[in-house]
Parts: structure tokens; sequence; C-alpha cells
């Protein structure tokens, strides 16, 4: 069978994309990680239908699978570390006094079963009981008064490993999973990105997080006290701006009425759920 291939992209890099990369330069060691780092994100920035290395390679000039393979599994850098920098820059770039910290996770169905996580659990994408990993992301939104789109962009993000995978040491150490990942429910892997996010310095003023994460005793915190919890059962991008607006309100002295989030002394829905 023929195989369509778009055509190469240059090998010379972006003039605008060699400036954008040029700050995090400093965090990949070798300058191969680097070109790496710029090829494959030429490949994400594409009109390909899937990204792998394998597609990126095939059309993508000066780089090829083992060297993508290497930057993304071998390479000496660290992805907190980028993940920090990236924050750091995009907050520099456009500051903001405070703005809502949203919290969701993402089921990926896949077929086999050795990607890092990959379990039959509720997948999200699917709408049921699916083969899937599941990621835990935090993002970050706030107005923008010179725009009627608000800013936003994701913080960090981090993998669920179901019982099936931390209690198997030998699946674990085929996967290359680190000694130190340990058993963690969403919440809990929320609640350090939340940690993470404010050692990163976001502006954080409120929290958003649908009734499986709200509805969680570990979500009372004491150090949590100073942030508003909202929780939300379904919402769609406009209703995230009015949830904004919302969270800016002064917090109401009385008891929370809302029953969704009893189970924690601290949260308040703030945000109406959507009917539809």
């Amino acid at each position: 069978m023929n195989k369509t291939r778009m055509p190469k992209a240059s090998p010379q890099p972006l003039p605008e994309l060699s400036t954008e990369l040029s700050p995090f330069a400093p965090l990949f060691r070798r300058h191969t990680s680097r070109d790496s780092m710029e090829r494959y994100v030429t490949g994400l920035l594409s009109d390909l239908p899937h990204k792998t290395c394998d597609t990126i390679a095939d059309v993508i000039a000066g780089t090829s699978i083992e060297r993508l393979q290497h930057l993304l599994t071998d390479a000496a850098w660290d992805p907190l570390q980028l993940d920090e920098a990236r924050v750091k820059r995009l907050l520099a770039l456009h500051p903001v006094t405070d703005g809502i910290l949203i919290f969701d996770d993402t089921g990926l169905p896949k077929q086999g079963s050795a990607s890092v996580g990959v379990a039959p659990q509720y997948c999200g994408t699917l709408g049921k009981i699916g083969n899937c990993q599941v990621v835990v992301s935090a993002e970050f939104l706030a107005d923008d008064p010179a725009s009627s789109t608000p800013f936003h962009f994701p913080v960090s993000a981090q993998l669920f490993l179901p019982q099936s995978w931390t209690q198997d040491v030998g699946r674990r150490k085929q996967a290359r999973v680190p000694a130190q990942i340990s058993q963690q429910t969403k919440p809990e892997i929320a609640l350090g990105l939340l940690d993470r996010a404010r050692q990163w310095g976001v502006p954080i003023q409120a929290v958003v997080v649908d009734a499986g994460y709200g509805d969680n005793p570990n979500a009372s915190r004491e150090d949590l006290m100073t942030v508003k919890f909202a929780t939300c059962v379904q919402w769609k991008a406009p209703s995230a701006v009015a949830c904004l607006r919302r969270l800016r309100r002064p917090l109401p002295t009385g008891p929370s009425t809302a029953g969704v989030v009893s189970r924690a002394s601290l949260a308040l829905l703030l945000c109406t759920p959507s009917k539809s």
C-alpha cells in the first residue's frame, strides 16, 4: 500500500520557534538534545493528524525516530524543570494578579498493556470503562482585560497509576517507573499539582474541580483554607468566564448549602452546574 507523505519541513529551524525555545536551552545539557527538541516541537506544530516519533520523523527533515525517542526516554533533562521554566515565562510575558486553577483528568484510550498506567478504568474520552491511561491536569485561567478571551495555559500534569501498576514490582521495573512513585488517588495528585503551582508562583485565587475531586475529605487540608474551592459538575468554556467573575466575590460567612461538597468544610459551591 502506498503511503501518503507530507512535504518535509526545512532542516533549518523556524526563526520564531528558535526565539521561543532559546530560554529553555540551558535545561538540555547536550546540543543534540536541544536540536531534537526543536525538531520535535516543529513536528508538534505541523498539521499531522497523529503526532508520534514515527510520524514526525517521517515528515520533518534533520531528525530520526531514534533521535526523537532518545529525547523522550533517555536524554538528560528534567520535565518538571522545563514545566516550571515554561510557566514562569508565560507569567512574565503576561502578568496577572490572580486567577483560578482548574483540575480535571483525561482518559487516553490504549490497545495494549505496556504503556505506563494503562488499565481497565473509567475513560472520559470513551464515556465508559475502557483500557486507557488517565492523566490528572492543572490548567490556569485568568481575566484578560485586553481581550474577550481569558488568559489560559496548562500548568502541569501527572499520570495516575492504578493499583495494578503500583503493586506490580516486575511491571514497574520493566516500564522504568521511578521507585519514589507511590499509590495516589486522583485528588491527592491534584493537591500535589496545587502545591507545585504555588511553588512556581502561579497567582491562585481559587480552585475549580468537579464533584469527584470536591467531595473528598483530603480537600480539607488546613493549608488550603486560604483558597476558595468551587465544584462544577459540568460546564463549558463560556461558563468558565462567569465562574471566574463569581469567584472574585467575597467568601460567604455562613456555611455552604450546596450539599455537593458537604464533606469538605472549606468547599463552597460558587459556580452553578450546567444542566445541559
